[in-house]
């Protein structure tokens, strides 16, 4: 059992889809219990020392809702 004032989590080396851009690490982290999506990314445009050298981006994970997908009105309505 974890504790919920703890923070923990893992992160992978992924490739970019642009091939512009660098590749960076993507994972999951738990912070007092709530789950996040973290991301990782190189500072490109680092110019002084006093810049970061990584970026950090974090986004709650959206709870997934239970049962069938809702569908729009007349979405399966075909008149022929």
């Amino acid at each position: 059992m974890m504790d919920d004032d703890k923070i923990q989590g893992g992160l992978w080396h992924k490739t970019s889809k642009q091939p512009d851009k660098p590749g960076y690490y993507g994972g999951s982290i738990t912070i007092n219990g709530q789950e996040y999506w973290a991301n990782v990314y190189k500072n490109e445009y680092k110019k002084e020392s006093k810049h970061p050298d990584l970026n950090l981006v974090l986004k709650p994970k959206e709870p997934r809702p239970e049962g069938p997908v809702p569908q729009a009105e007349g979405e399966n309505d075909i008149p022929f």
